[in-house]
């Protein structure tokens, strides 16, 4: 979902990523911290003490976005549901469901836990920082610990798509009208005001002098509108695909290369033939893997005579293949999963077809020329 995210660790069994561009938000977190807020709330203290403030308010709003997450994503396990891992990025943190929820009931118990968490940590905070009357250094830690947790809950409860309040609402619309895809598209409209909204809101404090905190609701505002436009596309697809056999798809045979096939005789007979960025492997009649076009480039020329693309390929995973009879939406599943954009289809290891997102992204948009979309 996230280009430039590196998986750190996992936590109750779910991968937890951080995204490159979180880092823009830990440095200014920090200092912003440690050059202002602590300095405003405990003067008189070293630059080494406001820095070490800075970087453990820091770590704690790390651990509070990512409980807010894993909250989301243990219920969502809860009710049978996949998550691919939970990713922490500028903005954020976003639990990545693979599956999406069947009922009302379960969108709405999954989105209610973040903020649930995030009120307990809240509540937490300010108990530990009452446990501190001397309103010393922790004490006040722990109070920028206990506001940091209660904004989050509140901010997320804004009934806009895809917050939390948001997902409230779908739930909610989606009970009343039985229809996934206008709930959706009702609650990401909603979404996309609330974006309009931060937006005027931040422009209006650059106006006023406010340059930084107001760029920086504008850049929430931009983000919550855009994530509101693609969960609805989402949705969409989901809906259209969820009853359509993947191997109406398919519009081609598949092209598929030799195991033993030496690399310069693949460049020649396949890669500048077809244009693929992708290749079944198969060796006995039987798919063993995929060879990225792209690799034989990082084998030296002289060498492509006596290398055969089983060298280069990689061997074939479970999350690339579905069944041919699966629906489109399972394949979409596993394109997420896998990260390649594209399917084998096979039956008993034998290869049926190539799906790839560009196909189901094409009959999307034909079913929208004719106004087949559910």
């Amino acid at each position: 979902m996230f280009g430039g995210s590196v998986t750190l660790f996992r936590v109750l069994g779910f991968p937890v990523r951080v995204n490159a561009s979180w880092l823009v938000l830990a440095v200014l977190v920090t200092w912003s911290l440690a050059a202002g807020y602590f300095p405003y709330v405990l003067p008189g203290r070293t630059l080494g003490v406001y820095v070490a403030l800075g970087a453990v308010g820091m770590l704690g709003l790390i651990v509070s976005l990512l409980l807010h997450e894993l909250s989301h994503a243990a219920v969502a396990r809860r009710l049978g549901l996949r998550i691919s891992g939970i990713t922490l990025f500028i903005f954020g943190g976003v639990a990545e469901m693979v599956d999406m929820p069947a009922r009302p009931r379960d969108e709405a118990m999954i989105a209610a836990a973040g903020p649930a968490m995030s009120f307990a940590l809240a509540g937490l905070s300010a108990l530990l920082a009452a446990a501190f009357p001397d309103g010393g250094d922790a004490a006040v830690l722990f109070s920028y610990l206990a506001a940091v947790n209660l904004v989050l809950a509140l901010f997320n409860l804004v009934p806009g798509f895809p917050l939390d309040g948001g997902r409230l609402l779908r739930a909610a619309l989606w009970a009343r009208s039985g229809n996934p895809v206008r709930a959706t598209r009702q609650a990401g409209r909603a979404g996309e005001i609330f974006g309009f909204l931060l937006i005027a809101f931040g422009a209006g404090l650059v106006l006023f002098g406010g340059a930084l905190t107001g760029l920086w609701w504008v850049l929430i505002g931009l983000f919550l509108q855009g994530a509101a436009r693609q969960a609805v596309e989402r949705e969409s697809m989901r809906q259209l695909f969820s009853h359509l056999p993947v191997r109406r798809l398919v519009a081609q045979a598949p092209v598929a290369v030799p195991a033993a096939l030496p690399l310069d005789c693949f460049v020649d007979d396949y890669a500048l033939r077809y244009h693929f960025s992708h290749f079944p492997v198969v060796e006995g009649g039987r798919v063993i893997g995929s060879l990225r076009t792209r690799a034989v480039a990082d084998v030296p020329r002289e060498a492509w005579e006596t290398t055969p693309v089983s060298t280069v390929m990689r061997r074939l995973r479970p999350v690339d293949v579905v069944d041919p009879d699966a629906t489109a939406d399972a394949a979409l599943a596993r394109m997420q999963e896998n990260g390649e954009g594209r399917v084998l289809l096979l039956r008993d290891g034998r290869l049926e077809g190539v799906l790839t997102l560009r196909d189901l992204l094409e009959h999307l948009a034909v079913a929208r020329l004719f106004d087949r979309q559910a």
